[in-house]
């Protein structure tokens, strides 16, 4: 990770404060869960992401006010990035490396499945399809998260999990096309949804989160 922009490499070291006996996501999984922020069908707002970051333990115990008002900024940023490298199919995932040069995809997908996972009932309406190409896109999306998440799991598709470094920015990009297709334009942050069927108090289209008001609307 030695080539991340200098707010990532800070993120980072703010990230490792966690305890290391915790299951609480690092840079590499953080990533990841942004990833399935920017595509839920249904928002995830930024004051949920903290605790899908760290289920486990309480942040309190680990960053004073600064430091996690700090963190969230940086999320903020991030999610923004990610977000538009989706809309624009230029993602690609931020994987760790251990010792050996070895990637951790394992270590990213877990991060994207607790993000799956916060909106799981609306990700279960796109998931069942009559479209083959569907199904075998969310068959090798359930692999890889129970390889990640599991490692007792066995029944799995050994050339699959081997190729899982370069099948996961293509699985990214397969439930961008299929959210686009369903629901409608992945916007980045910053260009402005313009609506005449957006209530100023509704949720704001572009996946914010935010009120339509605070967020596209303000700039339309």
């Amino acid at each position: 990770m030695a080539s991340l922009p200098p707010h990532l490499l800070e993120l980072e070291e703010l990230l490792l404060q966690f305890p290391e006996d915790s299951e609480a996501l690092l840079l590499s999984g953080v990533d990841g869960l942004l990833a399935a922020v920017a595509l839920s069908p249904d928002p995830i707002p930024p004051e949920d992401w903290m605790g899908l970051v760290a289920d486990d333990v309480d942040p309190a115990t680990s960053f004073d006010d600064a430091e996690l008002a700090r963190i969230q900024e940086l999320f903020v940023r991030h999610a923004a990035d990610v977000r538009a490298a989706i809309a624009r199919d230029l993602f690609e995932p931020i994987y760790a490396i251990d010792s050996d040069e070895a990637v951790l995809w394992e270590a990213w997908m877990d991060g994207f499945h607790r993000g799956l996972s916060a909106r799981g009932e609306a990700w279960e309406a796109l998931a069942h399809d009559d479209d083959p190409d569907v199904a075998v896109m969310f068959g090798d999306l359930g692999q890889l998260v129970m390889v990640a998440i599991d490692p007792d799991y066995k029944d799995y598709d050994p050339e699959l999990i081997d190729e899982a470094e370069a099948i996961i920015p293509e699985l990214v990009a397969g439930l961008h096309a299929l959210r686009v297709d369903r629901i409608g334009p992945l916007l980045p942050r910053g260009e402005p949804v313009r609506s005449s069927k957006v209530g100023r108090n509704d949720v704001c289209p572009c996946g914010s989160g935010k009120k339509y008001k605070k967020c596209c609307g303000a700039a339309a």
